[in-house]
């Protein structure tokens, strides 16, 4: 939602608003020395081809000026196709460059171009320093008819490189006389000292002969780090920093990893308005440049900077055309609302919700005033986002959102609103299929005007739904869908917080089947994609800390336990308390366990009673947690309620799994209650979704309730019944305790090692006992029990 409403800032209205001021300020494309240098490189470029494919040709060109290369010299070898390729993505990234230095300019085509070619370039260059300022004129002006007349011309007209020369040679043919002159005298003052240092003649074939250790030197990093620290800072023209500011704009908002990072685009954006000071969408790139670190005072300011010049650049309004029309005025007004609507987003994202509650109320003024409906359905996107809204006045808000959007073609709400509809009708408890036949109107709309962006973020709102119905594996193939997307707009790949979603859930699934390992690289990939810098890397970060506390709990080890706790109460409070109950009931602290989670559920009732986000699966989790504790401590019928409870709330929501796993746990009141038969009949009315849909520690923990109450309940059999049942009982356990082993819940593969072994002493198996008793002590020696309460529990 946040980068939906920023990416207005640069490419869409945010940018329109602030940019018919500047036009006239300052020239597009100036006449630069390095931009005749350029100009220098692409005409020997295609002088080389034109006379022999690659520098095989005669060089005639500038024989004059020193000796061309022998025939069979290295300097005249051929392009390949590879050298082709890799000297034209070199050169089209000079040309986007900001002004550099000749030996800067030497050092980055030295690995992609021909030796031959910078021979060329640099005795053309002392010619023009060398010969006058005439040499510079004829060059301009043959410029056009060398290279883009003809029926085949060497340099295609609407090529990058021929639209470049044009642009050059349009510009120079504006300058006066006067104006010429000083170009030339900087010419030669920037690059006369350089030239001077190349040996002339015949050693300047040596000079560009370089040894591989010295091309290795000069790689791609070292030569843009010289950029970076040159004591003259490149000069971008205004072009290129448009260029500039939107790519990496789309690269924050789409794949921040493909950007550069903090440090180094702040360093470019101060280059950039230290060459263009008016130019506004600097400071907006800025603005996102400090969301991504979360600096708040740096992104409010960059924020504030960029609307401003916006409304200095335009000037304020003419009274002549305030009495005609109030077109100018409404674009003044404009910057504002719009200026409130992204003060808003921001505000959010730091989670200063009243502040941002305010700036939505000054965005929603503004747009009234004017009458701007645009403004306006963002502005609703942003009331829902935000929560002010009553439960009664929700429906009416979203069907308005998708129905006005619709009718001004704003399809990315349109979808957008059906999206937050799916998830309101979720918490509403609405029948699943009608919150998934909504999804798919927002899929058709998503195909239909290739919203990519948000087709993905349906697949992974329709991977949270089904892991919350209960349907793990169809939540996992909605994550490999996202992950198998490849989404790409000018080959550029989305890396976006569907993507991370995606991940993190892939890898709780796998926790959940007991292949951490696999787990923690899959961890490790998202680490990848999504640094710690990230806007989205909260979600890895909480991912791991829960598997981390999980880990730590299963082998005992209470002090990691307390630092995952720790850690993950930076990213969320509430995950982080309930882990703190289950921490302090696995003490075996029952009664604190059971105060701490009084407060919490407490706390998490204020919550909805407040609209705020819904926390009923936090609600039924403790109340799990508190009926297994109050069971545990020997309060069986005390447990009873708070798990009818969790099973009735399951159930209005639809929550198949969360249900089963509820009843489940009344099933295990009642195997301590001595009513094996009534447990056995709700163990079987949930055990194939369990068995289907649960985790490896659900499904053996099922399990070994069953053959407990099969056991219990066989007592009243035949002695040849009850001995055939302890044998199935026993073969079955081994399977148990294997799938306990490798979940490394070692706690509950000593509880049923104890309940095996004393099968096989009813059974008069003393070998079977014995091995039992063996695993049992030597697990118990590496991780022993401290107290009865973990022991009781389900």
């Amino acid at each position: 939602m946040t980068a939906d409403l920023i990416n207005l800032g640069v490419g869409g209205r945010l940018r329109g608003a602030g940019g018919s001021g500047r036009g006239q300020a300052q020239t597009r494309d100036p006449v630069t020395p390095f931009k005749l240098a350029m100009v220098v490189i692409i005409e020997e470029h295609c002088k080389m081809i034109g006379e022999g494919g690659g520098g095989g040709g005669g060089l005639k060109t500038f024989a004059s000026v020193a000796d061309p290369p022998s025939a069979d010299s290295d300097l005249c070898s051929p392009y390949t196709d590879a050298d082709e390729c890799t000297f034209m993505i070199t050169l089209l990234w000079i040309v986007q460059s900001p002004d550099l230095e000749l030996n800067d300019l030497r050092h980055r085509l030295q690995a992609a171009a021909k030796p031959a070619l910078l021979v060329r370039m640099i005795c053309r260059l002392k010619e023009i320093c060398s010969d006058g300022v005439h040499v510079l004129f004829d060059l301009m002006q043959n410029l056009q008819s060398n290279l883009l007349s003809g029926i085949f011309p060497v340099l295609h007209r609407t090529s990058v490189l021929g639209l470049f020369v044009r642009r050059i040679s349009v510009a120079f043919e504006k300058l006066s006389f006067n104006q010429v002159i000083k170009l030339y005298n900087r010419f030669c003052v920037k690059f006369r000292e350089t030239l001077r240092e190349i040996p002339e003649k015949q050693g300047i074939e040596e000079f560009f002969h370089i040894p591989d250790q010295s091309m290795e030197s000069h790689s791609e990093s070292d030569i843009a780090k010289e950029n970076m620290d040159s004591v003259d800072v490149g000069k971008y023209s205004q072009r290129q920093a448009e260029y500039f500011v939107a790519q990496q704009a789309y690269l924050l908002n789409h794949n921040e990893l493909e950007a550069l990072s903090p440090d180094e685009l702040q360093k470019k954006i101060q280059e950039i308005l230290h060459s263009n000071p008016d130019f506004a969408e600097a400071h907006f790139l800025s603005y996102m440049n400090y969301l991504r670190v979360h600096e708040y005072c740096g992104a409010l300011g960059s924020l504030y900077e960029y609307f401003d010049q916006c409304h200095v650049l335009q000037g304020p309004p003419s009274s002549s055309s305030r009495s005609k029309t109030n077109t100018e005025d409404d674009v003044h007004i404009r910057n504002h609302r719009y200026a409130a609507l992204n003060v808003a987003a921001m505000e959010f994202r730091f989670g200063h919700r009243k502040e941002a509650v305010a700036a939505i109320q000054e965005a929603i003024k503004l747009g009234q005033e004017s009458n701007d409906s645009v403004c306006l359905q963002h502005a609703l996107v942003w009331l829902h986002r935000l929560g002010i809204h009553s439960e009664s006045g929700i429906n009416f808000m979203l069907d308005k959102l998708v129905a006005s959007s619709g009718e001004l073609n704003l399809w990315y709400l349109t979808s957008l609103g059906i999206q937050s509809f799916v998830q309101h009708s979720y918490f509403m408890s609405l029948q699943p299929s009608i919150v998934f036949e909504f999804l798919v109107k927002s899929d058709l709309l998503n195909i239909q005007h290739s919203l990519s962006d948000l087709a993905a973020i349906g697949y992974s709102q329709k991977a949270s739904l089904w892991i919350a119905y209960g349907f793990s594996e169809m939540s996992l193939l909605n994550c490999q869908t996202v992950l198998q997307l490849s989404i790409q707009d000018n080959g550029i790949y989305h890396n976006t917080e569907s993507e991370c979603l995606a991940a993190c859930q892939t890898a709780r699934y796998i926790a959940d089947q007991g292949a951490y390992d696999v787990a923690y690289e899959i961890l490790a990939s998202a680490k990848a994609r999504f640094p710690a810098s990230s806007q989205f890397s909260t979600y890895w970060i909480q991912c791991e800390e829960q598997l981390n506390f999980t880990l730590a709990l299963l082998r005992g080890k209470q002090h990691l336990a307390e630092q995952a706790i720790t850690n993950l109460a930076a990213v969320n409070i509430l995950e982080a308390s309930f882990c703190r109950c289950l921490a302090i009931v696995d003490k075996g602290e029952g009664g604190r366990a059971l105060e701490l989670i009084e407060n919490l559920m407490e706390e998490c009732r204020e919550m909805e009673a407040s609209s705020q986000w819904p926390v009923t699966s936090l609600i039924i989790r403790l109340l799990l947690l508190k009926g297994n504790v109050l069971c545990a401590k020997g309060d069986a019928a005390v447990a009873i309620q708070p798990l009818v409870d969790a099973v009735n709330m399951s159930r209005q929501r639809f929550l198949s799994l969360t249900t089963a796993i509820a009843i489940l746990h009344l099933a295990f009141v009642q195997y301590c209650l001595g009513m094996p038969g009534q447990a056995l009949k709700l163990i079987e009315k949930v055990f194939v979704t369990v068995m289907s849909n649960g985790s490896l520690f659900d499904k053996e923990r099922a399990k070994f309730l069953l053959i407990r109450c099969q056991v219990v309940a066989s007592c009243d059999s035949s002695p040849a019944e009850r001995q055939r049942e302890l044998l199935s009982a026993c073969e079955k356990l081994s399977g148990v305790v294997q799938s306990f082993q490798r979940l490394e819940a070692f706690s509950k593969a000593k509880e049923v090692l104890y309940f095996q072994s004393r099968l096989y002493h009813e059974l008069g198996q003393i070998a079977e006992r014995n091995k039992c008793a063996l695993e049992f002590r030597l697990l118990d020696e590496r991780f022993p029990t401290w107290h009865n309460l973990a022991i009781n529990m389900f």
